[in-house]
């Protein structure tokens, strides 16, 4: 209890202290960049306006507040933020940003322009407090991440479901007569009972705002299956993917997620890609697997001649 209300603290006091000025940029590409103040665009052409027009022209490096905030409101400062929370605001204003969700892909580099902004963010942290831990550092970037991300969430992620989310909710739905020998799933690693609560795993995604916690999700629903693997095998198995992969597919059909491709590409662009390794990045893998075999199942069947399976699978509509 004491560490969280220390973590909480320092969190709390870095929000309203900390300054980290950077500029928000598309370059020509349509590329979306975000770096230090000192170099970006912006700032050379203030080099160049107060060259021109003197002491006349206000500086976007006024180091006192009021003067940034009256610059701002002028509006010559846009797409410059100060602070965290500036960030952002700034940053979900950005119509590609908006949409980045609604994409498979990224092709204005939606992520990677939110991970250099961490990275700054890790820097000043790990500058501004010489006394603090590493794992202190990431603790405070880990809040950093969340705070950002609940802020945002509105304004980034999808209002309604969208193309991708609603026709892997109509395949789980009409495969619902789907069993665990459909998908051969041996007897021996089969318990509905505890499947159950990898599927409320995976149904409480939607509940979250921040990325992390809705890969928390993911990884409570494998985990939950790997575990009933490891206690039905033979003592010192080992579980490979061919052993938890038809069971995931199994859940995701049973937990029908409503908008799992959303929740999909919103993990991938605003969760740090050092967290997404080890048992992270494999259970987001094996979701993402289990999702393709799904929208794919057609192809496979399940074994069934193709008359008994389009007639299972229009029975379900």
């Amino acid at each position: 209890m004491q560490q969280t209300s220390q973590r909480t603290r320092r969190f709390l006091s870095l929000i309203a202290a900390i300054e980290i000025p950077v500029c928000i940029h598309h370059d020509t590409a349509g590329n979306l960049t975000v770096a230090s103040q000192r170099d970006c665009p912006h700032t050379k052409l203030e080099y160049v306006g107060n060259f021109v027009m003197g002491a006349k022209r206000p500086s976007l490096s006024a180091s006192k507040p009021s003067a940034r905030k009256s610059f701002k409101a002028s509006g010559a400062t846009q797409g410059h933020a100060n602070t965290i929370e500036e960030f952002a605001e700034e940053f979900c204003r950005i119509e590609t940003v908006k949409d980045c969700v609604k994409l498979e892909s990224d092709p204005c580099g939606i992520a990677p322009a939110f991970f250099s902004y961490l990275r700054l963010v890790k820097q000043a942290v790990a500058a501004g407090q010489q006394y603090i831990k590493e794992e202190e550092v990431e603790e405070t970037l880990e809040d950093v991440e969340q705070y950002i991300c609940r802020k945002m969430y509105t304004e980034v992620f999808p209002n309604e479901a969208t193309a991708q989310d609603l026709q892997l909710n109509d395949i789980t739905r009409k495969l619902g007569w789907m069993s665990a020998e459909d998908l051969d799933i041996p007897p021996l690693h089969r318990n509905e009972v505890m499947w159950a609560y990898a599927v409320k795993a995976l149904q409480d995604i939607d509940d979250f705002s921040s990325p992390g916690e809705k890969l928390t999700c993911l990884v409570d629903c494998i985990t939950t299956i790997v575990n009933v693997l490891e206690l039905c095998g033979p003592a010192n198995s080992a579980i490979s993917a061919d052993d938890s992969l038809p069971i995931i597919i199994y859940v995701v059909i049973k937990a029908q997620p409503e908008r799992m491709h959303s929740n999909l590409n919103y993990i991938s662009r605003f969760r740090d890609p050092e967290k997404m390794m080890s048992k992270s990045g494999f259970c987001f893998s094996q979701i993402q697997s289990a999702i393709e075999f799904i929208e794919r199942v057609r192809e496979h069947r399940m074994n069934l001649n193709p008359e008994e399976f389009e007639r299972r699978m229009g029975a379900a509509k």
